[in-house]
């Protein structure tokens, strides 16, 4: 309550003004932000026992509020490129997006109750269908009249992975994979997988060209309430108040 009345003295003492065109345009925006309007809104305001001059004169004390703020802090805040650079450095992971692969695989079921001559047939067959993906015979062909898995129908495409979706010795041997590289004959409790990487995403920092804007944004939020909690402090220390409770 005593900064917002600071803050209205501020308003007037350095004749900071807000139009009734400045209020229809913010609240024009906020109705086009949350896609209702004008009765909609009024009917939302009426549900929490506000009306619509009282919201008005709310978004006029907060626009009032907010270019007081520009001014005697936003504006005078300067980043200089080497920190903005630096903050990116220091905040890479921020900026880092999970790495996933696109994996496809071809997959022979070994029963639980299989003898160790059925393994070694099955074990034998797979390794035949590894050795002919390797030569580069067509992957989703081998797939589709291989595998036994129920993605075999389109390719043995599984989809996009990132860490721990996959099980632990599939995830081994997928992250380790460029896209078009076959991995050897994996080992599962439920059979042998052959996997495919198809694409490979993430993993690595967004260029800093992308993402400058965005860090300068969150410097200068940083920045400037830092600087406006100094310049509240300072309205305080030469303000009379009076407290009554």
């Amino acid at each position: 309550m005593i900064e917002n009345k600071l803050l209205e003295q501020e308003i007037k003492n350095r004749k900071v003004e807000v139009s009734e065109r400045d209020v229809d345009s913010a609240i024009e925006q906020i109705l086009q932000q949350n896609q209702v309007s004008e009765n909609e809104l009024k009917g939302i305001l009426a549900k929490d026992g506000i009306t619509l001059s009282t919201y008005r004169r709310r978004i006029h004390d907060d626009l009032g509020k907010m270019r007081l703020i520009n001014r005697e802090i936003k504006s005078k805040i300067v980043l200089k490129e080497e920190d903005v650079r630096k903050n990116y450095q220091d905040r890479l992971a921020r900026f880092t997006e999970p790495a996933e692969v696109k994996v496809q695989q071809i997959f022979f079921v070994i029963p639980q109750l299989a003898t160790e001559e059925q393994v070694a047939s099955i074990r034998k067959e797979a390794l035949s269908i590894l050795e002919r993906a390797r030569r580069g015979e067509d992957f989703a062909e081998l797939a589709g009249k291989y595998s036994q898995a129920p993605e075999a129908r389109e390719g043995g495409v599984l989809g996009f992975f990132k860490h721990k979706e996959l099980r632990p010795e599939l995830e081994e041997a997928a992250f380790k994979l460029q896209p078009g590289e076959v991995s050897g004959l994996i080992k599962s409790p439920e059979g042998l997988h052959i996997l495919r990487v198809l694409e490979r995403k993430g993993g690595e920092p967004k260029p800093f060209a992308e993402v400058q804007n965005q860090v300068q944004d969150e410097m200068m939020q940083a920045e400037s309430e830092k600087q406006f909690q100094e310049w509240m402090k300072a309205l305080k220390a030469k303000a009379y108040i009076e407290i009554r409770l």
